[in-house]
């Protein structure tokens, strides 16, 4: 057992599962991992007081330097549910620890709800993030002049869905040409998601994000507009654990009565939407945003990461559904989700920014990912 450090670093070993079979091993236990950096779940068998030991670790949990998760069952059912669970939370946090993300500009600066120092982000989640400066991204768009390659994003641009105006050629050209120079930058910075301030863009370009990021969400590559970290952080956790993209989304409305959100924003993946609409901005001086019905209803998950410190994150769950009356003065996607919770808890707790949601129930899976990254947990 001494020679297990030495074995991980040599294997290259990614996680560990450590059974512990009987008590009275908690001060070798916390030695061995001391010595070790990477996640372990312990795994306590059954008699000899294995479980208490598990217990008294799990209970100091917080000051060690590896994440440390627990897997239990009263039977071998149960465990192995448990410890499914507990596996796919560790590969999620060794895939964030293999994660790359550009932030183009800064967070927008209407953003409170934001990281004092995004270094932060690396040193808790192993992140990789790539300041990417606004200046570059504008040349790149500048420097796109493929005529051909222009026309090819716009016959894409249309097969998106009908207009509800028909644009201006220069609005359809800009579009394309900024989501080529998004292509660009992904190549070049080799970044798996994007954050991107957008809110010079009306201004200096007459045109906006929404739809480029849309494109880029079919190609399975996630996004976010306004800079928002720890909008893309979320998206790219639910995105790992669901293996479908997620949507972004502001609550709009809190319907107490019917315990139910209102969700909106400018754009969703395509590929999760019915009877699409390109619209034309009405809100931001220029550009498209994608508007339609969500494919289907059902269980999805939603979370928000917050805090100065990266130090907590809000869960909600729910019943989405397609927005039952369209509100022409919110963004153009609309949706509803009927929550499984008491949403007036978000009136005790708030909640900053964009919420990400995703298909399915992933509530243990982001708990146990939470407890292993010491970040506090808010229920709604």
């Amino acid at each position: 057992i001494r020679e297990i450090p030495s074995l991980v670093y040599s294997q290259r070993i990614d996680a560990l599962i450590f059974v512990l079979l009987t008590d009275k091993v908690e001060r070798f236990f916390e030695e061995l991992i001391e010595k070790l950096h990477i996640p372990v779940i312990i795994v306590p068998a059954s008699g000899y007081n294995a479980l208490s030991a598990a217990l008294e670790i799990m209970g100091e949990h917080k000051r060690y330097v590896v994440p440390l998760t627990m897997a239990y069952g009263e039977n071998e059912e149960y465990l192995k549910k448990d410890l499914s669970v507990k596996i796919i939370s560790v590969e999620t946090l060794l895939s964030l620890r293999r994660t790359r993300i550009g932030l183009i500009g800064f967070p927008a600066p209407w953003l409170i709800s934001y990281i004092s120092e995004p270094s932060l982000i690396s040193k808790k989640l192993g992140i990789t993030l790539l300041q990417i400066s606004l200046g570059e991204f504008i040349r790149e768009i500048a420097n796109v002049t493929d005529i051909n390659q222009i026309k090819e994003i716009i016959e894409s641009i249309k097969k998106l869905g009908k207009f509800d105006v028909e644009p201006k050629k220069t609005t359809l050209e800009m579009t394309a040409k900024i989501f080529i120079a998004m292509k660009k930058i992904l190549e070049r910075y080799q970044v798996d998601a994007i954050a991107i301030r957008d809110v010079e863009f009306p201004e200096m370009l007459h045109n906006t994000v929404y739809l480029p990021l849309a494109l880029l969400n079919k190609q399975g590559i996630a996004t976010v507009a306004e800079g928002d970290i720890y909008a893309i952080l979320g998206m790219i956790i639910l995105y790992k654990l669901s293996n479908q993209m997620p949507i972004i989304g502001k609550i709009s409305k809190i319907i107490t009565s019917e315990n139910k959100l209102v969700i909106s924003y400018e754009y969703a993946p395509p590929q999760l939407l019915k009877n699409r609409v390109v619209v034309s901005s009405q809100f931001f001086g220029g550009g498209l945003s994608l508007k339609g019905e969500i494919k289907e209803e059902g269980l999805v998950t939603a979370i928000r990461i917050g805090g100065k410190q990266c130090d907590k994150i809000t869960i909600i769950q729910g019943i989405i559904k397609p927005s039952e009356q369209y509100d022409p003065t919110l963004p153009p996607l609309q949706f509803s989700v009927k929550v499984n919770g008491n949403v007036k808890k978000l009136f005790e707790y708030g909640i900053g920014g964009n919420l990400t949601f995703s298909f399915g129930d992933f509530v243990p899976h982001i708990e146990d990912l939470a407890k292993m990254l010491n970040v506090k947990i808010i229920r709604i």
